[in-house]
């Protein structure tokens, strides 16, 4: 599918919208008049951009975007507060918005294979955070302040570029999994013999 019927904007009750696996390039503001959503998926597109107005749906519980040609990312998308998974990924995103930094209710982030040669610090903000995926993008350092994501369960690092961590990726107190795999890691922080004390299944 190219393009969608206008009439789908008139679906004021609906909550999922699966749209997956067609060939959408933008995505239509009539869409984005449906502020009922909870779901909205639109994995395996042709998407490049997202207008702003996405921000208008604020109810978004769940949004998957994985496996576009997404560069970048409006500031409105921080407008999504009760948005508790984020897929983003397979897309070519080099930056991220600062405004991602505002999602309370952010659970699970999905960054996998994307262009992202820093982890910005307003993500780390996002205390909510239980499962973290930024496996094969082009990491070379972990901020010290990862240890703010104190309720993050799974963090997956691999297939990056890292060549050092921070010791305060031992202060991860609800960490089950840490996969480090496929990066340039000659040594570990002293830390990770308390993760792995604590049982944590790390992936070297």
């Amino acid at each position: 599918v190219l393009t969608l019927p206008e009439s789908i904007g008139n679906l004021a009750s609906l909550k999922k919208l699966y749209l997956d696996n067609n060939q959408l390039m933008t995505l239509p503001d009539f869409i984005l008049k449906i502020t009922s959503l909870k779901k909205l998926a639109l994995s395996s597109n042709n998407l490049t951009t997202l207008p702003d107005s996405i921000g208008n749906l604020s109810p978004l519980e769940i949004l998957n975007l994985t496996d576009n040609e997404l560069t970048t990312l409006p500031e409105s998308i921080g407008n999504l507060t009760s948005l508790q998974n984020l897929k983003l990924g397979y897309n070519q995103l080099t930056t991220l918005p600062e405004s991602i930094g505002d999602l309370k209710s952010l659970q699970t982030l999905n960054l996998t294979n994307n262009k992202l040669t820093t982890l910005p610090d307003f993500i780390l903000k996002i205390t909510s955070l239980k499962e973290l995926f930024l496996g094969g993008n082009q990491l070379t350092t972990i901020p010290e302040s990862i240890d703010n994501l104190s309720s993050l369960k799974e963090l997956n690092l691999s297939n990056n570029e890292l060549m050092t961590l921070p010791e305060s990726i031992g202060n991860l107190k609800s960490l089950q999994t840490l996969n480090l795999k496929d990066n340039k890691l000659t040594t570990l922080p002293e830390s990770i013999k308390i993760l792995e004390r604590r049982g944590v299944k790390i992936v070297k």
